[in-house]
């Protein structure tokens, strides 16, 4: 299923839940209130030698509605039993019938109010139970009506009981439930998924991901705690992170992570700490932000190397482009300008081609132009041909002109072989063609 599928569905859950748990936090304080007043009423009463409101049926003479302690607990679990099946039959008739959940949503946000208003007076421990008797499809995820339903109550058990959802293997087969319940913890104590984390089962990316998070969530309880997680694994400073593809900023930590750049102990983190800092600093105030930040910390061109090659998206690429070709050695433009050049591309074709054609000729600019002639070729399949044959190496330049030809003949064949022609260029079974003019 597709990323913005999922996010809709996360919100609308999240939205939904959110008032019902207030609900069922409300009610259960009620609960407790009353509880605890009749407790007091009969201490009270206890105290003056009066029965007890919470006993008087045991103390009775021969009563019928005598129970013991053992006897309560097990009319306890049998109406926790019959509030579980009770809730899960009328969920089951609520989504049995909805099908593909991808292809008709609006089916089951429809009922979803409903699924949740079932379960608003249960407890986590019942949630889970009523879960696991809905049967989950064997395609997984939230295939279907009931598949959805099941892992909508895991969610919300989640959020509310993160342990007790990561303990069973089962029950976190699901990544959107298995998430949910670390970034429960999370919230509470980073050090505590930390812990966890090491314990469940996950796909690397998402594992690299969640460490990622972590980081940011500790940066924003403890630097000094935060740094010394960099020391353990520098990636996490650049792993990305969300839809922005970059980690959160956390306002107000950067200028105790300069201090901790400068400390010689930190030496062999200077990079990641570095790479942090200057992408929070683009994020808030761009291109211009950072390289200000960058003078200040006294970073060497080796030391701004991880920041180009991941850079916030929010970053202006000409700017970027430009402070990398006046910082960076040619060794190290050809590992970031490239890829720039390529991202830029895909964003303002018209505006990289401009500044690529004032870029004096060197072996990065015919990587840049190679880079270029990628992207521009699923949106100009012609100017992808004219530009890779602007490329001065000639080896790479027959391979770049053989290639944005062989992509143009996919896209439409007619017009490549039209405009081959009209150019005098050989077709493109030539190991040699000739370069466009």
């Amino acid at each position: 299923m597709n990323r913005t599928f999922w996010t809709t569905v996360a919100s609308m859950t999240v939205l939904v839940s959110m008032v019902l748990l207030a609900q069922w936090d409300r009610n259960r304080r009620m609960q407790e209130k009353l509880l605890g007043e009749r407790r007091q009423l009969a201490n009270q009463q206890n105290s003056q030698g009066l029965p007890s409101l919470l006993t008087v049926g045991s103390r009775l003479p021969g009563s019928k509605t005598s129970i013991s302690k053992g006897e309560d607990q097990a009319v306890t679990s049998v109406q926790s039993a019959e509030r579980i099946s009770r809730a899960r039959a009328q969920i089951l008739l609520l989504v049995g019938d909805i099908g593909e959940v991808e292809a008709s949503p609006a089916s089951f946000f429809g009922v979803l109010p409903q699924v949740l208003r079932e379960v608003q007076h249960l407890s986590v421990e019942e949630i889970i139970e009523v879960a696991r008797g809905i049967e989950k499809s064997s395609s997984g995820g939230m295939s279907d009506g009931k598949s959805a339903a099941r892992m909508v109550l895991l969610v919300l058990a989640a959020k509310e009981d993160p342990e007790e959802i990561l303990a069973d293997e089962s029950l976190i087969a699901d990544g959107e439930v298995r998430r949910a319940a670390l970034n429960s913890i999370a919230r509470r104590d980073p050090k505590r998924a930390r812990q966890w984390l090491t314990r469940v089962n996950m796909p690397k990316s998402e594992k690299e991901s969640f460490e990622a998070l972590l980081f940011v969530q500790t940066l924003e309880r403890d630097v000094d705690a935060a740094v010394a997680l960099l020391r353990e694994n520098p990636s996490l400073a650049q792993v990305s992170s969300g839809p922005t593809g970059t980690l959160p900023v956390v306002v107000g930590a950067q200028s105790k992570l300069v201090e901790a750049a400068a400390n010689p102990e930190n030496a062999e983190i200077k990079v990641a700490i570095a790479s942090y800092v200057l992408r929070a600093a683009t994020i808030q105030g761009g291109v211009p932000a950072a390289r200000r930040q960058a003078e200040g910390m006294e970073l060497a061109a080796e030391d701004l190397l991880a920041y180009f090659q991941m850079p916030p998206h929010q970053a202006d690429p000409e700017s970027l482009v430009s402070w990398m070709t006046e910082v960076l050695p040619p060794r190290h433009q050809l590992k970031t300008v490239p890829s720039l050049v390529r991202r830029w591309a895909l964003r303002d074709f018209n505006a990289a081609g401009e500044w690529l054609g004032g870029m004096p000729p060197s072996t990065v600019k015919d990587e840049s132009i190679q880079s270029f002639a990628l992207a521009v070729a699923a949106l100009d399949s012609r100017a992808a041909v004219v530009w890779a044959g602007e490329i001065q190496d000639e080896d790479m330049r027959r391979r770049a002109v053989e290639r944005a030809i062989s992509q143009w003949k996919i896209k439409d064949a007619e017009a490549a072989d039209e405009w081959l022609k009209e150019n005098g260029i050989e077709q493109t079974t030539s190991r040699n063609p000739t370069t466009p003019q």
